[in-house]
């Protein structure tokens, strides 16, 4: 068990903090990797694409329906929050 000295704790501090902005580096090319992917197979209508580009359809249709003039209220999820 090594001794927790203050040189070996901001040894230890400087690791974290440098694993940590590592692993957001990671995170965020990771994401992005994704992102590419299913744009990817969306241009092929292939797999996840395929389901990528439906729903991109879908909100495009919902969008030209509401910009037509359609004068039905917008509905919206309701959430009750309890009382403390």
């Amino acid at each position: 068990m090594p001794e927790l000295t203050d040189a070996f704790l901001n040894k230890l501090a400087g690791q974290a903090d440098a694993q940590a902005k590592t692993s957001q580096f990671t995170e965020q090319a990771r994401d992005d990797c994704l992102v590419a992917l299913l744009q990817g197979l969306r241009s092929q209508r292939h797999g996840a694409g395929e389901t990528v580009a439906s729903w991109e359809q879908r909100l495009r249709d919902n969008a030209l329906q509401l910009a037509a003039g359609d004068s039905n209220p917008l509905l919206s999820p309701t959430l009750q929050m309890p009382s403390d």
